[in-house]
């Protein structure tokens, strides 16, 4: 789904903190929703988040998840 994110201010390392913080937070409030547990094929379901100004971006993202959520959520 997309979602625009408002006020955030790009580093000259190509990362956006608020960006950040706000896609892993829609991600954990994701998971704890019931309709998200599996998919239609029975399977557990998986989010990801695709990046479109870097790889930087990414990983930041990757990080804030990794310190949001326990391993078995993460994975």
């Amino acid at each position: 789904m997309p979602y625009r994110v408002r006020d955030g201010q790009e580093r000259i390392d190509g990362v956006n903190d608020h960006e950040a913080e706000v896609v892993a937070s829609l991600i954990c409030a994701a998971i704890k929703q019931p309709e998200y547990n599996k998919n239609d094929m029975g399977d557990l379901t998986s989010f990801g988040a695709i990046s479109l100004v870097g790889d930087r971006q990414a990983l930041k993202i990757d990080t804030v998840l990794r310190q949001r959520l326990s391993p078995i959520d993460y994975r």
